[in-house]
């Protein structure tokens, strides 16, 4: 045993100190509950917003994901969505359909669920390596982090692969430290449901390759539980590679997989991509001072927490791996959050409960007032994500769905299938000709679609009207 913080037994004021985090954290989850998708990220919810809403109607395989777009004019013989995680999130949400009714609000209850869920697995993995004032730390860091808050009360799987990760990461330290097989069990259940529910979070192979080497070293070869537990985990995520982006792919007409995010020579070779990358972990994924204070932290850290540094070198493998969906999709760039918050808590916690009183007051005053600084700046940075930037799309979205009979099909004039959601209604999406993408709105493609039977052609802004806006003259004309 190389960890003594293991068996720290827990004290009321640590417990009363993690409950009031965990309350704090889900109050900040109810802000606007019941407000629709219609904030930056409103192309992620709606997407996975359809595919709970046709798991309840047309079946619960978890298998065949459903949509109500199309991205070209023929009229595919499936709506499917291939190439894609496996979607834990929407499937939950529908079976509460089933019971709440499909309010704006139910869309809520599982992100908010496995956020806070994975705050617990997140505080106990720290604590498990460094005690119990670099956890506290660390979990009220983690409650308000952008990302981490806007993620986890939106409909998108973030909040249930990270708790998944943190939770095969305590439960695989444990089975290697105890051999318990219910601790092995767990942990490759996490590490399964954390792979097929989102595949890049496979670089949390790198942490968990830590865990296993650093007691053992090379004996660890010769140990054939960890080959039964690679054999375990892999199997299933290799069946689901294998259907979804394969089979299932060979059958559907919307595909979610895009070969621009591994685009390397794209991303990789480009200044922009580092400097765009480096502003937005800076700003919003991570922001100033958990950066700062992680940095701090990677000179500090002690043996045991010498996990957070291979989790930061996976997370940051990412980022080379998978260059394009870390440049489009900011979200994405979540995963470096996690480990530096670790990294910035011992920063400023390690040796603290070995200070003399005067000292030891000290330096907590100094700890709260940071965390405190750096919660107000994170919940300014998460409430700009959650302003209503798309509440055009809301707005047509709801005048279709009033004005126009269940089975009209709609063309959409964006990219961003909100407005089909909010309409309810099947149809297509199609992007502005000044983005030089495909489908492209024009006369020609509104003809196409039309004798695929659409016919309503909704147009989610309010500068149609606005000469000055040329990606529509052809359509005014």
């Amino acid at each position: 045993m190389t960890n003594t913080q293991i068996h720290t037994p827990y004290h009321r004021t640590e417990i009363r100190g993690f409950t009031a985090i965990l309350a704090g954290a889900f109050a900040l989850r109810l802000y606007h509950v019941n407000a629709p998708p219609i904030d930056f990220q409103s192309w992620r919810e709606s997407y996975t917003l359809m595919v709970a809403r046709n798991f309840f109607r047309h079946g619960f395989n978890p298998f065949f994901p459903r949509v109500d777009f199309r991205l070209g004019a023929d009229l595919p013989e499936t709506n499917v969505v291939a190439a894609t995680e496996l979607m834990v999130t929407p499937y939950l949400t529908a079976l509460l359909y089933t019971v709440l009714g499909t309010g704006f609000w139910v869309n809520r209850v599982v992100p908010i669920f496995f956020s806070l869920f994975g705050l617990i697995y997140f505080y106990r993995l720290v604590r498990r390596f460094d005690g119990p004032h670099t956890a506290i730390t660390a979990a009220a860091l983690l409650a308000v982090s952008p990302y981490y808050l806007y993620c986890g009360r939106s409909q998108m799987p973030e909040a249930f692969v990270f708790a998944m990760s943190f939770a095969a990461l305590f439960h695989y330290d444990a089975w290697l430290d105890r051999n318990r097989w219910i601790d092995f069990l767990v942990a490759a259940t996490a590490c399964v449901l954390m792979i097929v529910g989102k595949p890049h979070l496979g670089v949390m192979a790198v942490p968990m390759a830590y865990l296993t080497f650093h007691r053992p070293g090379l004996r660890a070869f010769r140990d054939w539980r960890l080959y039964a537990f690679a054999a375990l985990v892999a199997a299933p995520c290799i069946a689901y590679v294998w259907w979804s982006f394969f089979e299932l792919a060979s059958r559907s007409g919307v595909k979610d997989s895009s070969a621009v995010y591994f685009s390397h020579s794209r991303w990789l070779f480009n200044p922009e991509y580092y400097k765009k990358i480096r502003l937005s972990v800076w700003l919003w994924a991570v922001t100033p001072p958990v950066v700062v204070l992680g940095f701090v932290g990677i000179f500090r850290a002690r043996s045991g927490g010498r996990y957070a540094l291979a989790w930061l070198s996976g997370a940051l493998s990412f980022f080379f791996i998978v260059p394009g969906g870390a440049e489009t999709n900011g979200y994405y760039q979540l995963i470096l959050a996690p480990p530096m918050i670790v990294l910035a808590s011992v920063a400023m916690t390690k040796g603290i409960e070995h200070s003399a009183k005067l000292v030891y007051a000290l330096r907590l005053a100094f700890v709260v007032v940071l965390v405190g600084g750096t919660a107000v700046y994170s919940v300014v940075t998460a409430y700009r994500m959650f302003q209503p930037l798309y509440a055009d799309d809301y707005l047509c979205g709801e005048w279709i769905r009033t004005h126009t009979p269940p089975e009209a099909m709609v063309l959409s004039a964006s990219p961003n299938p909100t407005m089909l959601y909010l309409a309810d209604r099947v149809g297509w999406t199609s992007f502005p000709k000044s983005w030089g993408i495909e489908p492209q709105l024009n006369a020609e493609f509104i003809d196409a679609v039309g004798r695929n039977g659409a016919t309503v052609l909704g147009i989610p802004y309010r500068y149609f009207d606005d000469g000055t806006y040329e990606d529509f003259n052809d359509l005014r004309d």
